[in-house]
C-alpha cells in the first residue's frame, strides 16, 4: 500500500515502524523498505520498565467421554469467575470452541448466582455487529466487562487498557503473550497482570511421551522464561505470501477500474514489495483468479473484476488482511467430535490425535472445513491444537527447562507437580542421551526442533509409508522397535529425499491466509513449502539420531 502511494504520488514517503515484539530488528528495516538506498535509523529504549504479576496455574484432567470438553474446564470457570468479576479483562481461549465453552459457562454462573454478566465472546464467526458492542463497552470502561476471545482482540482494534489478562491453555508464541500482555498495566503506577491456565492429562497405561514429560508445563515456562529475555519470535523470512497478493491485485482493480497484467507485475512485484514473484508466477494467479471468477479479460487485454470479484472488494471485510486461523469441525459417523484449528497439512489416511483416541482420516472437505475420522487402534491423549507454529527457540528452551532449571517461583502447587513430573520423566528416560524410547510395541522419539522441521519430518515418514503418529513435538512410530525405528531413518536419508513439491502432492489443507482460497493449488504448494517447511533441519536431525542413538 505504501510503495502504491509513492508511485501515485511520485515521491519517496517516511516509512515508521514501531513495535514491542520486533525479534530481529535489523530484518524489520530491510522489509520496512527494501528496494532503496535511504538510510534506515533504529531507535531501540532500554528505559522503560514494567511490573509483571504472573502465575501458571496447573490442572489434570480426568478421562472424560468422546466429544466432551476437558475435565479442569469446570475448575478453571470457576476460578476466572472468581477472579475477574468486577473488572475488565480479556481472556485468550485459543479457539472459538474454547471461547464458546468459557462465556456460556461464566455467563451461566453470573445467572445462577443473580449478578449482572459481565462475560462476553469474541471471534471471528461472531456478527461484527455483536463484536463492536463488545469493543464499544470496552472502550467506555463503564461497566466491568470480561472479552472471552481468540486471537481477534491481540492486536489492530483499540479497546483501551485492562485489569488483567488470562490465557486459557498453552501459549503458542512469545510474541503473541507479549502482544496480548500490552492490553493490561498501561498506566506507569499500574502492573500488568497475567494468568495462565495450563490443563494436562491424567497418566494411565494409555498415555504418550508428550503427556508423560508434561508438555504443555514446560512450554508455558519455556515462553514465559523467553518472555522475560525479551526474546521474540522473527519475522517470517518466507519468500511468498499469495494471499497479500491477492488482496493488492483486487485494491489495484478497485482503484483504477482495470490495468493491464504486465504493468500490474511491474509495480507490485518488479519494483514493489513482492520482488520475489516472477512474471511466470503472477501470470499463473491472474488465470486461477479468473477460473473462479474474480477478475476476467476485455477484448483489449485489461485486466477487470468479474462478479464474484466485485462482491469481495465490496464487502466491508475486504481490507482486513488477517484471520483467525481456520477451524476444521471432526466428524465421525455424522457425529460432531469438536473442532481444532490445523497447522499440519493433512492427507487422507494420515492419523490425527482427539479426544484420548488416535483416528485415521477417511476424507478431507477442503470447502466446509470438515475431516472425516474413522477410529484407529491405540489410544493417545486429546489433541490440543494452537494454530500457532512453535519455533525451535522455544523448544531449545524447553530442552534447557528437562536439562537443568529450579522450580519457578510463579508456578502454582499443580502447576509445580506437574513441573517436577516432566522433569523427572526426562530424566528416567535418559532422553538428554537419545530422543528416542520403546513404549509397548511402538516407538517415540521427542523433536527440540521447530514446527516447520516436524511437518517436514511427518511429511518425509508418510512419503515412504512409514506409519506415524504426530502429537505436538514427538512423533509415534507404529509397530516398531528403537532399533527398527532407526533403521527406517537411516534408510531414508541414504536414498534421495523428495522434494517439497513432491511431499506436498497429496496435502489438502495447505490454505493458511484470508485469501489463499483463491490461490491455485500449485502456488500453494510453493508458498507452503517455502514458508513453512525446514528440509535441512529435518535431514540433520535424522543424521543425528541415526549416527549419535546411544
Amino acid at each position: 500500500m505504501l510503495h502504491r502511494l509513492e508511485t501515485l504520488i511520485q515521491k519517496k514517503v517516511p516509512r515508521i515502524a514501531l513495535s514491542a515484539t520486533l525479534g530481529d530488528i535489523q530484518e524489520v528495516a530491510r522489509i520496512l523498505r527494501h528496494d532503496s538506498d535511504l538510510k534506515t535509523r533504529i531507535i531501540e529504549s532500554d528505559k522503560y520498565r514494567h511490573d509483571l504479576m504472573l502465575q501458571i496455574k496447573g490442572y489434570v484432567n480426568k478421562d472424560s467421554k468422546l466429544g466432551e470438553s476437558p475435565t479442569s474446564f469446570e475448575d478453571i470457570s470457576e476460578h476466572l469467575f472468581e477472579n475477574l468479576r468486577g473488572k475488565s479483562n480479556l481472556i485468550f481461549a485459543n479457539s472459538r470452541r474454547n471461547v464458546e465453552y468459557f462465556a456460556t459457562s461464566l455467563r451461566e454462573k453470573s445467572e445462577s448466582k443473580g449478578v449482572p454478566n459481565e462475560f462476553f465472546p469474541h471471534h471471528g464467526s461472531l456478527s461484527k455487529e455483536l463484536r463492536e458492542d463488545l469493543e464499544k463497552r470496552l472502550q467506555r470502561h463503564s461497566l466491568p466487562t470480561t472479552a472471552v476471545c481468540t486471537s481477534t482482540l491481540e492486536l489492530g482494534i483499540d479497546i483501551g487498557s485492562v485489569h488483567s489478562i488470562a490465557q486459557v491453555d498453552v501459549p503458542g508464541s512469545v510474541s503473541s503473550i507479549r502482544q496480548r500482555l500490552g492490553r493490561s498495566g498501561r498506566r506507569l503506577d499500574e502492573a500488568s497482570i497475567l494468568r495462565v491456565y495450563v490443563d494436562e492429562n491424567e497418566i494411565n497405561s494409555r498415555s504418550s511421551l508428550y503427556d508423560k514429560l508434561r508438555m504443555h508445563t514446560l512450554q508455558s515456562v519455556a515462553v514465559v522464561e523467553l518472555l522475560k529475555q525479551k526474546w521474540y519470535e522473527p519475522p517470517n523470512k518466507g519468500k511468498f505470501n499469495f494471499s497479500t497478493l491477492v488482496q493488492q491485485v483486487l485494491s489495484l482493480l478497485a482503484q483504477f477500474g482495470g490495468f493491464d497484467a504486465k504493468e500490474a507485475w511491474m509495480l507490485l512485484c518488479l519494483t514493489g514489495p513482492f520482488g520475489s514473484i516472477t512474471s511466470a508466477q503472477f501470470a499463473q494467479l491472474l488465470r486461477g483468479l479468473a477460473e473462479k471468477q474474480i477478475i476476467k479479460q476485455t477484448h483489449d487485454g485489461t485486466i477487470v473484476l468479474d462478479l464474484k470479484g466485485e462482491r469481495i472488494v465490496n464487502h466491508y471485510s475486504f481490507y482486513a488482511a488477517f484471520q483467525t486461523p481456520e477451524e476444521y469441525r471432526l466428524i465421525y459417523n455424522t457425529k460432531l467430535l469438536g473442532t481444532l484449528p490445523v497447522s499440519n497439512p493433512l492427507k487422507e489416511n494420515d492419523f490425527i490425535i482427539f479426544a484420548g483416541r488416535r483416528w485415521k482420516i477417511q476424507a478431507i472437505i477442503e470447502e466446509k472445513k470438515e475431516i472425516i475420522l474413522v477410529p484407529s487402534t491405540g489410544g493417545f491423549p486429546r489433541f490440543s491444537g494452537t494454530g500457532f507454529l512453535i519455533h525451535k527457540k522455544i523448544r531449545q528452551e524447553m530442552l534447557n527447562l528437562y536439562l537443568a532449571f529450579p522450580v519457578p517461583k510463579y508456578l502454582d502447587q499443580k502447576a509445580r507437580d506437574n513441573f517436577i513430573e516432566g522433569k523427572n520423566y526426562f530424566a528416567k528416560q535418559r532422553l538428554d542421551e537419545s530422543p528416542i524410547i520403546q513404549s509397548g510395541k511402538d516407538s517415540e522419539v521427542v523433536i527440540w526442533l521447530g514446527d516447520d522441521a516436524i511437518i517436514t519430518l511427518v511429511l518425509i515418514f508418510g512419503y515412504f509409508k512409514v506409519s506415524v503418529s504426530n502429537f505436538g513435538n514427538t512423533i509415534q512410530f507404529q509397530n516398531m522397535t528403537k532399533s527398527e525405528a532407526i533403521s527406517v531413518i537411516s534408510k531414508i536419508i541414504q536414498g534421495e529425499i523428495p522434494s517439497p513439491e513432491e511431499l506436498l502432492s497429496n496435502a489438502k489443507n495447505l490454505a493458511r491466509e484470508k485469501y489463499d482460497v483463491l490461490i491455485p493449488n500449485q502456488l500453494l504448494v510453493e508458498q507452503f513449502s517455502e514458508n513453512s517447511l525446514a528440509v535441512d533441519d529435518a535431514i540433520d536431525w535424522m543424521k543425528n539420531v541415526v549416527y549419535k542413538p546411544n
